[in-house]
């Protein structure tokens, strides 16, 4: 890869500090691992870090904080009701519990589980040892055993599915997969965890070979997402962008109102592919955008260990497809 020029991206004063500084406010969470700002600077010598310079190493752009769906007819609806990482390891839902099969995902949502249950407790969650990893796998192996998962998946057709065939109690989700269901929606919902989410970021590098016209290209795309539009696109499954201000302008004033304030939807709205996404009345888990990234408590993650966790990670996810199987 090659640094990018800030100086080349005309919106980068309106990127927001989230992944400029690291929290959308002074005294908001910056999350454990990955977070954008520690590796989006390149300092001197060609290394990543989170000391401002003129050069970085991607453009930031989609962003989102995710969580899991869970059925309300097994752990209940209304206000009182608390989502917890737990329920991904929780007895009311033997037999009905998916994770997605993605070591740099799945396995930091099966962590904040264990965390969260107090079976497990990570020194740094963002960065576990081998001894860490192997009590995590020890535990989801022996829930396992008990018959505790019912498969994984992914991407979110699959887990879609699952949701609409009534497979699954609680399973990790992405935000799209919500405005796909039918049978589900009235009792399949997205949680806030009291924990806390786990984030991810996007974007967009340049490789290292790019000079003269196909370099004024790149950027040209890399500055097109920045555009207003794309942001809009993404808005409208669930995913923000990294200058919100220039997609509000491509959103319709309720569009903006549901995905960024937390709205109750003032009319049905639709997706990207112009099916009805959201019904009108319905309000995002979470609330506005600005909450939701307050409570960021990890971020999508590649540890020092990641290869020897992600080893470990397909073993399991094997397994429990094998049980699926059976």
């Amino acid at each position: 890869m090659q640094p990018i020029d800030i100086g080349r991206v005309p919106e980068w004063d309106n990127i927001s500090d989230l992944v400029k500084l690291g929290g959308v406010s002074k005294y908001a969470g910056r999350g454990r691992g990955d977070a954008p700002a520690k590796k989006l600077y390149v300092q001197p010598g060609g290394f990543l870090g989170p000391k401002q310079s003129r050069y970085i190493s991607m453009l930031p752009t989609v962003h989102n904080m995710d969580s899991f769906g869970y059925d309300a007819r097994v752990f209940g609806a209304g206000p009182d009701v608390r989502p917890s990482w737990a329920w991904l390891l929780d007895r009311r839902a033997k037999g009905r519990i998916a994770l997605v099969d993605e070591p740099a995902i799945g396995f930091f949502d099966a962590a904040l589980a264990a965390e969260a249950t107090g079976e497990i407790e990570f020194a740094d969650i963002g960065n576990m040892t081998i001894e860490e990893i192997n009590a995590l796998m020890a535990l989801l192996e022996e829930r396992r055993t008990e018959g505790y998962f019912c498969g994984t998946w992914r991407d979110g057709i699959e887990a879609a599915e699952l949701a609409e065939r009534g497979a699954v109690a609680v399973q990790s989700m992405w935000s799209p997969v919500y405005g796909k269901l039918r049978k589900a929606r009235p009792h399949f919902v997205e949680s806030a965890p009291s924990e806390g989410y786990r984030a991810w970021h996007g974007g967009g590098s340049l490789s290292r070979h790019l000079r003269g016209a196909e370099l004024d290209m790149a950027y040209e795309y890399l500055n097109w997402w920045l555009s207003g539009y794309a942001g809009a696109v993404m808005a409208r499954q669930g995913y923000y962008i990294s200058n919100p201000q220039r997609a509000r302008e491509w959103l319709a004033p309720e569009e903006w109102a549901y995905w960024y304030e937390g709205a109750a939807a003032s009319r049905d709205l639709a997706g990207p592919d112009g099916d009805v996404a959201i019904r009108a009345g319905e309000r995002r888990a979470g609330g506005p955008y600005v909450d939701r990234a307050r409570r960021i408590v990890i971020w999508n993650t590649v540890m020092d260990e990641y290869n020897y966790a992600a080893r470990a990670w397909d073993r399991f996810v094997r397994r429990v497809n094998l049980g699926a199987a059976a």
